[in-house]
């Protein structure tokens, strides 16, 4: 992964890089996965589009959704504006949660 970070530094601008290093470590690592897909299939993109497969999912860290909360963000529908879709992925993980708290208890 050395590597691959020397690599994101020098294709994305310098407060680019900052943000993308907030990203969790397993977030930064499908980001470079994407890129190098993108890469791939595209081989002649442009500057601005490898940098756009690498900070595709930045919106993540302000979500401040865990995995299960990504997962149900996911499955909720596109249609809902961003922040009622966070409302509601929070209340449903948290309903999932306590549903395992209550089943895991009952049935050990």
């Amino acid at each position: 992964m050395p590597e691959d970070l020397t690599e994101v530094e020098s294709l994305l601008l310098r407060d680019e890089f900052d943000l993308w290093r907030t990203m969790p470590t397993m977030d930064q690592r499908h980001s470079i996965a994407v890129m190098h897909r993108f890469k791939d299939l595209r081989p002649n993109a442009s500057l601005p589009e490898i940098r756009s497969a690498l900070l595709h999912d930045i919106g993540k860290i302000q979500a401040n959704l865990g995995i299960l909360g990504r997962v149900v963000a996911t499955l909720v529908d596109e249609g809902v504006n961003d922040s009622l879709r966070i409302t509601i992925t929070r209340k449903l993980v948290v309903r999932c949660c306590k549903t395992s708290t209550a089943i895991s208890s009952r049935f050990g």
